[in-house]
Formats: C-alpha cells, structure tokens, sequence
C-alpha cells in the first residue's frame, strides 16, 4: 500500500512537502476476508487525511521511522469495515509521535508494519 500526497504547504515559512509511504503488510487477524478490501481503503483514506491535517514530528523533521508498532486495538462487535480501517489509520498515525526508534537523515520512512488485533 502506497499512498503519495500532494505537495502542500506544512507552515509559515515552511516549503511543500510531499510524504510518500509504503506499508509492506497491515496485520488483520479475525476480520472476515471479505473485508479486507474495504478495511484498507478506509485505513487509507483516514490516513491520508490525517496527514493533511498534521504532520507528525518524525516526519516533519525528516526521520526515517523503519517499523511502526501501532499496539492492540480493541474492536467492539458490529462495527463496519470502514470504522475498523479508521481506527487502525488512527492508531498508526498516533503511532508515528509515539516511535521510539527514529533515524536522522532527511529520507523518507520506507517500511511501517503496524500490529493490530
């Protein structure tokens, strides 16, 4: 899953920036495999807007983040695939502040593996 924004402003003073992401698995243990489709373009699309609306700080200053855990999410029965992709794009993002292992170097982040449950 790849997802490339367009470039937009990030402050005052600040020039475009474009994020690029490449997410090589997003783990769905005990979802319905038909769903998955619908789980992963809800993830996307939450994700995408959540970054346009905030950059997080690693991200922003440039540090490569080479695995990502998002922890355990607790699903309540009955909730549909699009709010399930949504709370996994949410624990991910808040997951980006909470990296606690961040490269210096002005690349972008190349793989994010977030766990789910």
């Amino acid at each position: 899953m790849t997802h490339r924004g367009p470039a937009r402003p990030i402050g005052p003073g600040i020039p475009p920036s474009r994020i690029s992401l490449r997410i090589d698995s997003l783990v769905l243990d005990g979802m319905r495999p038909g769903d998955r489709f619908r789980i992963g373009d809800a993830f996307e699309r939450e994700l995408a807007r959540l970054l346009a609306a905030r950059i997080p700080d690693p991200l922003l200053h440039g540090e490569i983040v080479p695995v990502l855990d998002a922890g355990q999410i607790a699903l309540e029965t009955g909730l549909t695939p699009d709010s399930i992709g949504e709370r996994i794009a949410r624990a991910v993002y808040a997951g980006f502040d909470a990296a606690p292992e961040h490269s210096h170097g002005g690349a972008r982040p190349e793989v994010i593996r977030p766990k789910t449950v």
